[in-house]
């Protein structure tokens, strides 16, 4: 059974930087856990204990930071992990994408991407970024409700991280919640308030389209057999490809473990951590049990819960409380 293994909170051990904390990504080494935290406008970094995923806290970036030298960080609404340390943030009200590199103490800032620089065109309102299997690309889904959204594709150029803008795709795009990639890189998946919409993704590198989109399908509610597929909040995706999951609007977020035998969902209305167990070969699921925000007068961190990350190892589960400012952390046997 999953267990509650300990809290970080703002302000409690000079904790900062968590205020409205959103999402969460864990380092590909697993040995650090970034959080995006719209709150405070700040990128929270955090060190990992490889032996009982244990979080210390090293440093929180936020707008006007660092001696002023991080300044686009307003509303800050997602994070990931690429490889070789990058780590790349998207700011909802400064319309940009930052790449940080790690560094001993935390990260150093290495450039910041928005429309008009480096060739790019469109990028208002960045909501969500993703990263390929392969890690060759970035993709940047935007959430403007005054303009038309789309999925923006990067290509990594270098071994820091640093990206060269592909291009915008738009086809049935609106409103972006979630996105996520196949582990294959073959597809990139789109929650959208309406529904979800289905790319396909150029995985060739030797092809000059590599990286980029195409429209593959549109489910909507009501549409060829679709149904509770309404005011989707997340996707995630089995690491065999086999099956894709979607959490509605009464569920927050959602997360499948390494080894493909477990889906983790938490619901903000319920203060609420779920553990299901999947049946690898028809991809079902039944439920094994339930975590609440204060049972047993030690598990903390669920309450108005929204976020969820797994460590790639799948022995540590982390999820973020943003009224709380507070990330629970779980042991996965």
């Amino acid at each position: 059974a999953v267990s509650f293994a300990g809290v970080v909170e703002q302000g409690v051990n000079q904790v900062e930087g968590l205020d409205g904390a959103a999402r969460l990504a864990v380092s590909e080494d697993g040995t650090r856990l970034y959080i995006a935290s719209p709150g405070d406008s700040a990128l929270a970094v955090f060190r990992r204990s490889a032996e009982d995923g244990g979080l210390e806290f090293i440093n929180a970036y936020a707008d006007g930071s660092v001696g002023g030298s991080i300044d686009d960080l307003s509303g800050v609404a997602d994070v990931a992990a690429g490889a070789h340390g990058a780590v790349y943030a998207v700011s909802l009200l400064d319309h940009a994408l930052l790449l940080f590199k790690e560094t001993g103490d935390g990260l150093e800032l290495l450039e910041t991407y928005r429309t008009g620089t480096h060739g790019i065109v469109g990028l208002l309102t960045p909501a969500r970024v993703a990263l390929s299997p392969d890690g060759a690309h970035i993709y940047v889904g935007t959430s403007d409700p005054g303009a038309p959204d789309a999925i923006h594709a990067f290509r990594v150029a270098d071994g820091d991280g640093r990206l060269i803008w592909l291009g915008r795709f738009e086809t049935g795009i609106d409103d972006v919640v979630a996105l996520t990639l196949s582990p294959d890189g073959r597809h990139a998946y789109v929650a959208e308030a309406g529904g979800l919409t289905l790319l396909t993704r150029s995985n060739v590198s030797s092809n000059s389209d590599y990286g980029q989109l195409a429209f593959g399908a549109a489910y909507r509610p009501g549409e060829n057999g679709v149904t509770d597929i309404a005011g989707v909040t997340a996707i995630a995706l089995a690491g065999d490809g086999a099956h894709v999951y979607v959490a509605g609007s009464l569920s927050n977020a959602i997360a499948v473990s390494p080894d493909g035998g477990h889906v983790y969902v938490v619901a903000e209305d319920d203060d609420a951590l779920t553990v299901l167990r999947r049946d690898r070969g028809t991809g079902l699921l039944s439920h094994l049990e339930t975590h609440r925000d204060g049972d047993d007068g030690i598990v903390d961190g669920l309450d108005d819960v929204i976020a969820i990350a797994l460590s790639a190892d799948g022995a540590s589960l982390y999820t973020a409380s943003p009224l709380q400012a507070k990330v629970g952390m779980f042991a996965v046997p």
